[in-house]
């Protein structure tokens, strides 16, 4: 039986809403960092990965940061190899629409100075800002497929698992990203 073929996901972002008066815009409540590549080491030409983690609650930071770090070397990936984007939602609210729509363009702009052959989402606000409702609707259904993301002016192989602040002490999550990150380096020959 062939595989399904991936979805194509276009780069086009959301829809924004439009905030009512006195609300900042959406890119003024947006925390980013991006390690291209991972821990200063010197590029030496495109990523492997590039790992998006679009956080609302969810912090990669601590001993969430040390988690995602070991998962990185148990991929032996060489940091020069590997990159990571963190855009942080400080909005009160759950990020909307136009929120989502930013990231989407955070994004862009990341794998077009990373220029990764592939993207790994880091939880259901990655997922929702990468692919919209083409993934599916929730993280559960969704995870561990991969698709085609449009963007940055070419195709990237892109999969959406659980966020590692999401993993905790769950060792079905920990499986499930774990079987995700080697799909990774399976698709990547690496």
């Amino acid at each position: 039986m062939a595989a399904p073929r991936p979805a194509a996901i276009a780069s086009a972002p959301v829809s924004p809403v439009r905030p009512s008066p006195g609300t900042p815009p959406p890119a003024a409540l947006w925390q980013t960092a991006l390690e291209i590549p991972l821990g200063g080491a010197a590029p030496d030409g495109p990523l492997a990965v590039l790992f998006v983690s679009v956080e609302w609650g969810l912090a990669l930071s601590g001993d969430t940061r040390a988690l995602f770090d070991r998962q990185v070397a148990a991929m032996k990936l060489a940091p020069s190899q590997a990159g990571l984007l963190r855009m942080t939602w400080t909005g009160a609210d759950e990020p909307h629409a136009g929120a989502l729509a930013q990231a989407h363009a955070g994004v862009v702009a990341a794998a077009d100075q990373g220029r990764p052959r592939a993207l790994v989402l880091f939880g259901g606000f990655s997922m929702r800002a990468m692919a919209g409702g083409q993934l599916g609707g929730s993280l559960v259904a969704s995870r561990g497929r991969w698709i085609t993301w449009e963007g940055a002016g070419r195709s990237i192989a892109a999969v959406a698992t659980w966020h590692p602040g999401q993993l905790g002490m769950d060792r079905e999550r920990r499986a499930q990203t774990w079987e995700d990150l080697k799909s990774v380096c399976a698709k990547l020959g690496i």
